[in-house]
């Protein structure tokens, strides 16, 4: 089993409303998966700032450490951003595309993610 299955086959249950992310209490790191396969560990201890605003096309949260930045967009961000209050949230990845067309439903939803390095991008 892969570290990436691993983690996401750890006692948080996973459900079609949040298949784009977990939320995991005393989490150390928060891993964000590209669609490419492509991974980052950003550890907590360098979280700075998240920003949530809405958009013509939906929300974009700007999650920024000090070492790189992280740009979700889609829709109803706002339960993510709060769990990143506590430090909570196990690993974001763009929602598959089955899930991206129910605009609308409850849970968030990650229609696209970028990560730059801090200060480059997203701002």
């Amino acid at each position: 089993m892969s570290l990436k299955h691993a983690s996401r086959d750890s006692n948080a249950t996973q459900s079609a409303g949040n298949a784009c992310w977990r939320r995991e209490r005393n989490r150390a790191a928060l891993c964000v998966e590209l669609p490419s396969g492509e991974f980052f560990l950003l550890p907590y201890q360098q979280f700075a700032v998240a920003h949530l605003s809405r958009t013509d096309v939906g929300e974009a949260l700007l999650i920024s450490f000090f070492s790189h930045d992280v740009m979700l967009n889609g829709d109803n961000l706002a339960e993510l951003a709060l769990a990143l209050q506590d430090l909570a949230v196990a690993w974001v990845t763009p929602a598959p595309a089955r899930y991206q067309s129910s605009r609308g439903s409850d849970g968030a939803s990650i229609t696209a993610i970028q990560v730059t390095p801090a200060g480059e991008g997203g701002r």
